[in-house]
């Protein structure tokens, strides 16, 4: 597809401008007649239904639909020339842009992709990472290779595709590695409590030795921590009683059962910035550095301390 079919197919064809807020004295208690004044701010409006996205100043460079595109064509395109464009997306109203390049040749178990993400509201740089796909469930995980590294948006931004290629890169090796270990692993009855206690943010006073109904705080949290312990006996049972199925009960839980139709029907948004994200990135740090987290604790758990 050429860019500008898939601006038009993902419906991104369309452009945001800077326009000057105006304000008024406080006093005044909005006089549409009084006088008015520049308030030094500016909005980000969308050029085709007028839709402010974002507050910026002066020195914010907007950034338009059709090059965050195109510059994730070039990041995907210093990774592995081999890619399909797999889909585009505006989040929120189009506050966020979303796109996700498919690696052809993923083979396995899972696709791999490479996204990106940059905003029109002013919230993010641009920013990207490499996500999969498994397919047997569906379960999508985002992980990020930009953290500390996005884009600004400025007059002379420069993407560096090459460099932020060499850092996706080396994410796609680390990430297939890691998941060989995980499909190796065991997960014990300890780690998988000790997952679900940390991904739902559970007290520390609950002791995982001692996990009943009455331990969990309000009914809302028992039916939560319920649900997610049925999505890993559902993942561990199909995937083996391994850290991999472990990490795809979790993966299952925010692909599956958290939802904002209204906001976010796609289920993207949710996967990348919110809570849903937040949970998929603990469980994926603790099974991935399992001898730092678990080990130490289930040796203390076994010790009775």
């Amino acid at each position: 597809m050429t860019l500008k079919e898939i601006l038009s197919t993902s419906q991104l064809d369309w452009e945001v401008e800077k326009v000057p807020l105006f304000s008024q004295r406080p006093e005044l208690h909005f006089d549409p007649h009084s006088t008015w004044f520049e308030s030094g701010y500016y909005g980000i409006r969308r050029k085709d239904n007028m839709q402010i996205l974002g507050v910026c100043t002066k020195q914010y460079q907007e950034t338009q639909n059709e090059q965050i595109v195109e510059r994730a064509m070039q990041i995907a395109e210093a990774v592995n020339g081999d890619y399909t464009f797999h889909k585009a997306l505006a989040l929120n109203g189009g506050k966020k842009i979303f796109v996700q390049l498919k690696i052809e040749n993923s083979g396995g178990e899972y696709d791999k992709y490479i996204f990106v993400v940059d905003s029109n509201d002013g919230s993010i740089g641009l920013s990207y990472g490499i996500s999969n796909t498994v397919l047997s469930c569906a379960n999508q995980l985002f992980l990020f290779a930009s953290k500390g590294k996005s884009v600004k948006h400025t007059k002379s931004i420069d993407i560096k595709a090459d460099e932020i290629a060499l850092d996706l890169q080396a994410q796609l090796i680390d990430i297939d590695n890691k998941i060989i270990d995980l499909k190796h692993t065991s997960a014990s009855d300890f780690m998988i409590r000790k997952i679900v206690k940390t991904v739902m943010k559970l007290p520390v006073t609950i002791d995982e030795r001692l996990y009943h109904d009455g331990d969990i705080v309000s009914k809302k949290t028992k039916n939560r921590v319920d649900k997610l312990l049925d999505c890993i006996a559902k993942e561990t049972t199909e995937k083996g009683d391994t850290l991999w199925g472990l990490l795809n009960g979790v993966t299952y839980y925010t692909n599956h059962e958290i939802k904002n139709m209204d906001r976010d029907p796609s289920g993207i948004e949710k996967l990348l910035f919110s809570n849903a994200n937040k949970m998929n990135q603990i469980a994926w740090n603790c099974v991935t550095k399992k001898g730092g987290i678990f080990d130490a604790m289930e040796n203390k758990y076994n010790d009775g301390i």
